[in-house]
């Protein structure tokens, strides 16, 4: 699971609960993935109502190779990310985060798409 502050991964991290949750996954671990400072971590709501296990991780570097990295360094059965779509010429030539992890990704993605504010 990738967090930052935009867009809010709030509805990502709920989603991914209550998917595991469907699949019967109680001994899953959903790590929450930032890439940045620990005081830079965005405010989530964790589900309470869940047994499932939450681990925040934290990584320095560009988002891309940082969530792949950890994808790979961590065996994944899911990446899910808040994705906000394309912003600007950069996006539009490269694609977005989103849409570079979809091409490199060892597992599948959960895009869940974020509400506007």
């Amino acid at each position: 699971m990738v967090v930052d502050r935009d867009p809010d991964p709030t509805p990502a991290v709920r989603l991914a609960a209550q998917l595991a949750t469907a699949l019967d996954s109680h001994a899953c671990e959903i790590r929450l993935l930032h890439l940045g400072t620990a005081e830079e971590l965005p405010t989530i709501k964790i589900p309470t109502e869940t047994q499932l296990q939450f681990k925040w991780v934290t990584r320095t570097g560009h988002a891309v190779p940082g969530i792949l990295e950890e994808a790979q360094s961590q065996p994944s059965d899911l990446i899910a990310m808040a994705t906000s779509g394309r912003h600007g010429l950069l996006d539009a030539i490269r694609g977005s985060t989103t849409e570079q992890i979809l091409e490199e990704s060892p597992c599948p993605i959960l895009a869940v798409h974020a509400t506007d504010k």
